[in-house]
């Protein structure tokens, strides 16, 4: 790292900034360091959503009676399949009560989701099924 008096660089104003704070306890015990500072995109992301509601799904699978199906509820729909689509949108595909089929895309800030299970609605055991898009197509 290199800076001078005429060019200091932003962790030399930042580190001079803390120190100038008045200390009550007299000087900062042992070398100051600055926290590494995070970009936003972290916090724009639907990864923690997806990954709560893929393992609300397992866990669910492991506590429900056999003889019923795993699903999740969001936007009055039954899905059977959720995927992310990176790094913001979650894509729901199940069907209405009605049987017909539904989709719902969803950026992750919009979601309130319900993991459920009920009696099967077939000779098959339905259980939701998660995938990733990291390529957004």
């Amino acid at each position: 790292m290199t800076s001078s008096k005429n060019n200091p660089s932003a962790g030399d104003i930042a580190r001079e900034a803390l120190l100038s704070i008045p200390n009550p306890l007299g000087r900062f015990p042992g070398p100051l360091r600055i926290p590494e500072v995070r970009g936003m995109h972290h916090y724009l992301s639907g990864e923690a959503f997806f990954v709560a509601l893929k393992n609300e799904v397992e866990q669910l699978v492991r506590s429900a009676p056999e003889d019923h199906d795993i699903l999740v509820q969001a936007f009055n729909v039954f899905f059977r399949e959720i995927r992310y689509v990176e790094p913001h949108t979650i894509v729901f595909r199940g069907a209405l009560n009605s049987g017909q089929d539904a989709s719902v895309i969803a950026h992750f800030s919009q979601c309130v989701a319900h993991v459920v299970y009920l009696p099967k609605a077939g000779p098959e055991r339905v259980i939701a099924g998660f995938w990733r898009d990291p390529a957004g197509g």
